[in-house]
C-alpha cells in the first residue's frame, strides 16, 4: 500500500465456483452471484480477478502445482495481498 493510503478489508471466505467460460460466483445471502473472472495460462499460470461489492477489484496470479493448495500474489500496483486457494472436498 503506498503512503497515505487507507487500507482496505477485502474478504471472500466460502465457496467459488468457476464455469468452462472462467466465470467465478459464489454463495452470498443464499444467492448465487458473480464474483469475478479466472483462466489459466499453458504455463499454468493462474490469473483471477475478483470483484467483491466492495467495487475494489483485485488482480491475482498464482501457480498450479502439485500440491492441493495454489498460492498467489495481487498483482495491482501500490497495492499487496496473498491469497492461497484450495480444493472443496465434500
Amino acid at each position: 500500500m503506498e503512503t497515505g493510503q487507507t487500507a482496505e478489508i477485502i474478504s471472500l471466505s466460502g465457496t467459488v465456483t468457476a464455469d468452462t467460460s472462467g466465470n467465478l460466483t459464489a454463495v452470498r445471502n443464499g444467492s448465487t452471484v458473480p464474483v469475478g473472472t479466472g483462466a489459466v495460462d499453458s504455463d499454468c499460470i493462474l490469473q483471477v480477478t475478483f470483484r467483491p461489492p466492495s467495487d475494489v477489484t483485485v488482480n491475482l496470479r498464482g501457480i498450479l502445482a502439485l500440491d492441493r493448495e495454489i498460492p498467489a500474489i495481487q498483482t495491482d500496483a501500490g497495492t499487496a495481498v496473498k491469497a492461497s486457494f484450495r480444493p472443496f472436498t465434500p
